[in-house]
């Protein structure tokens, strides 16, 4: 088994408790905003990671699809490595906020919007 120090939002609420019961702080994340031209490029990028990912949320916003990556700040030192370079295979990095989008977008999948893309639709062959 592989371990790509992945975790989707569900697996990290499970295991880090809020910090007045335990005393510590709760992981910092950091959200990168990639860019699509079609959904289609969403839904291969989707079938090319492993499962379980980390957390993500789906928007469209002028005709574009836009996916926000929640990687865990510890991941920032190490570098996002191969996992944004897949992404950037199907996507573009691009400087839309999150708060732009979430304003001024439609957002189509809130959470986990990776894993629920994998599992609605199939890949292209």
């Amino acid at each position: 088994m592989m371990n790509h120090d992945m975790y989707s939002s569900q697996i990290e609420n499970r295991s880090y408790v809020t910090e007045q019961q335990t005393g510590q702080k709760s992981p910092t994340l950091h959200s990168s905003v990639y860019k699509f031209r079609d959904i289609e490029n969403v839904i291969q990028l989707a079938h090319r990671l492993p499962q379980p990912f980390f957390n993500s949320k789906l928007f469209q916003y002028h005709s574009y699809y836009y996916l926000v990556v929640y990687f865990p700040e510890s991941r920032l030192v190490r570098g996002k490595d191969w996992v944004e370079s897949l992404i950037l295979e199907y996507g573009e990095r691009c400087h839309v906020t999150t708060h732009r989008l979430e304003e001024y977008g439609r957002e189509l999948i809130t959470e986990n919007a990776l894993a629920t893309i994998k599992a609605y639709f199939k890949a292209l062959v």
